[in-house]
Parts: structure tokens; sequence; C-alpha cells
């Protein structure tokens, strides 16, 4: 199960964690996530649930930026475009979102690949 992340309903902060529906003693389901303190896995004990706004939920891309941090869709990263046909003072340096296209994580609608630890998220 991949961890994601999502908005809280009731905070409009991000939360990372592990989806689930759970009853709220009504007869609607609610998305929730099943929430690590500071991400990190301490002990099943120390989860607790938060509800979601669905629409806000992204799914991890599998990779860290160049400081080690999870990057996830719809990150805001910044990325630079290299070539060994420039000189490095000519690479481009773009900030846009992720995105998954056709099965590939992108940089933007330009579909510029994304690369372990070539990027920084700017804004998760």
């Amino acid at each position: 199960m991949n961890k994601i992340k999502a908005k809280s309903l009731k905070t409009g902060e991000w939360v990372y964690g592990y989806f689930m529906y759970d009853w709220d003693g009504t007869e609607v389901l609610k998305p929730m996530l099943q929430v690590l303190p500071n991400r990190k896995i301490i002990d099943i004990t120390s989860f607790y649930r938060v509800v979601i706004d669905k629409d806000t939920i992204c799914q991890p891309t599998g990779l860290k930026d160049s400081e080690g941090i999870d990057i996830y869709e719809n990150d805001l990263v910044i990325h630079t475009i290299e070539s060994e046909h420039l000189d490095e003072s000519d690479w481009d340096i773009i900030t846009d979102k992720v995105i998954l296209i056709e099965g590939c994580w992108c940089v933007g609608a330009v579909q510029y690949p994304l690369f372990a630890f070539k990027n920084k998220v700017l804004v998760e």
C-alpha cells in the first residue's frame, strides 16, 4: 500500500498516510487517511484518522528530490533542463507541477521526465 497525501477537510493542511473509507456513524462512507505522526512509522498505536478532501489526493512518485524529500503528484518542483549539446550556462531551469502522463512521471505539460535527486520540491 502506498502512502499518499491529501488535504484535511478540518484544517486544510496536507496530511500523509494510507487511504481508507470509514463509517462516521451515519450511512455515509468518508474518505480518510490513516496518518503517521511526522511522516515516520513508529508503531501501529501511533496512527490516527483524518477525514480528507478526496479531490486533493496525490499519488507518490516513488522518487525523492535533491534534498531527500518524497515527491508527490502535483508537487511544484524546480527542474533543470540539461543538454549534452549545450554549455552548462545555457541550461534552462523551469518550475512546474509533477504530473503522470502515459505511465511516466513528468514535470509540466512539456513532459520533461522527472528524475530522482535532480529536482527540488518547492511547494507540497
